[in-house]
């Protein structure tokens, strides 16, 4: 039963890590657009 928790509660972080990796991308193409919108 314990592992069963575990294994939920992985699962639960991995989805967190990669929900936070999406935002940082967002992030990093935000301030890409920013930085090319000068140049223009």
């Amino acid at each position: 039963m314990q592992d069963g928790k575990q294994r939920e509660d992985s699962r639960r972080a991995k989805i967190e890590r990669r929900r936070v990796v999406r935002r940082g991308l967002t992030q990093r193409t935000k301030i890409r657009r920013v930085d090319d919108v000068p140049v223009e």
